[in-house]
C-alpha cells in the first residue's frame, strides 16, 4: 500500500510539472523542442558536470546519401526521392539521438522512416513532424532512416540531438545541430498531344481509254487498203506472164 502511494504521488508530481521534467530515456527520446536539445529543466542540462560541444568537433556527421550535411547549410533534395539518411559517430558511439524535421506549418510526418535496428519513431514530436529516436541505451556506431520530402518547402530545419551519457555521474554529455533542408517544387510533366490525323486524300481513278481496233486484234482500215493493193499487183502480174 505503501509503495503504490508513493509511486501515485510520483506520477502526479511529474503531470503537474509539464513538459519541463521531460528527458530522454532509455527508450526513446521523451520531449521534442525545436532548436534546442532538451526540455529546459531536463536533467541533461541541469547536472553539474555537462560536456558538449559543436558535431564535427566530436566527430558526429549526418549524410543524406553520399552527401554529408553541414550544420546551419541549406541543402537541396529532390522533391520525392527518397534518400538515407545516416547519423554516424567517428570518434565515439552514442547511445540516445532525436532527429527532427519540419517547422510545424506545413505536414513532414513520415518523412523519417526508421532502417535500421534500435530506430523508432514514437510520436514524441507531435502530428506535423517527421521524427525518428532510439529504441535502447545500447551502443551504437550509426543509425538509418528513409528519407523523403513531397512538399515543396524552403530553408525547413532539422535538429539532431546525440547523447552519450545521461547520468548523475559523471553528469551529461550530448551533442545538438541544425540542418537546413529546401525542396523545389516536382517538376511537372507537360501534357502528352493527341496525334493529329493526316488529312484524307481521294484518289480519282484515270480514264482506261478504249483500245483501237488494232489493239484489240481487229483489222484497221489501212491494213486491209495495203493488202488490196499488193493483191491487185500480183494479179497483173500474173495475167502479165499469161
Amino acid at each position: 500500500m505503501v509503495h503504490f502511494v508513493v509511486s501515485t504521488i510520483a506520477i502526479l508530481a511529474s503531470l503537474s510539472t509539464s513538459e519541463n521534467l521531460v528527458h530522454a530515456a532509455p527508450n526513446g527520446a521523451l520531449s521534442c523542442l525545436p532548436g534546442v536539445p532538451f526540455a529546459p529543466s531536463s536533467p541533461h542540462i541541469t547536472y553539474t558536470d555537462i560536456s558538449t560541444g559543436s558535431f564535427a568537433d566530436n566527430g558526429f556527421q549526418v549524410f543524406l546519401n553520399d552527401d554529408e550535411l553541414t550544420p546551419e547549410t541549406p541543402f537541396v533534395v529532390d522533391n520525392g526521392e527518397t534518400y538515407t539518411f545516416k547519423l554516424k559517430g567517428t570518434t565515439d558511439k552514442f547511445k540516445g539521438f532525436l532527429v527532427r524535421f519540419g517547422d510545424e506549418i506545413k505536414d513532414f510526418s513520415g518523412t523519417l522512416v526508421p532502417s535500421s535496428a534500435g530506430v523508432q519513431d514514437n510520436g514524441i514530436c507531435g502530428d506535423l513532424l517527421g521524427q525518428i529516436t532510439h529504441q535502447t541505451a545500447d551502443l551504437k556506431d550509426e543509425i538509418t532512416a528513409d528519407f523523403k520530402v513531397e512538399t515543396a518547402a524552403t530553408n525547413i530545419p532539422m535538429d539532431v540531438t546525440v547523447v552519450l551519457i545521461n547520468k548523475t555521474t559523471p553528469g551529461s554529455e550530448y551533442y545538438n545541430a541544425r540542418f537546413i533542408i529546401t525542396v523545389p517544387p516536382a517538376p511537372t510533366q507537360a501534357p502528352t498531344p493527341s496525334p493529329t490525323p493526316e488529312p484524307t486524300v481521294e484518289i480519282t481513278p484515270k480514264p482506261t481509254p478504249s483500245p483501237t481496233p488494232s489493239e484489240s486484234g481487229g483489222i484497221s482500215h489501212s491494213s486491209f487498203t495495203w493488202s488490196l493493193l499488193v493483191a491487185s499487183a500480183a494479179y497483173v502480174l500474173v495475167l502479165s506472164i499469161m
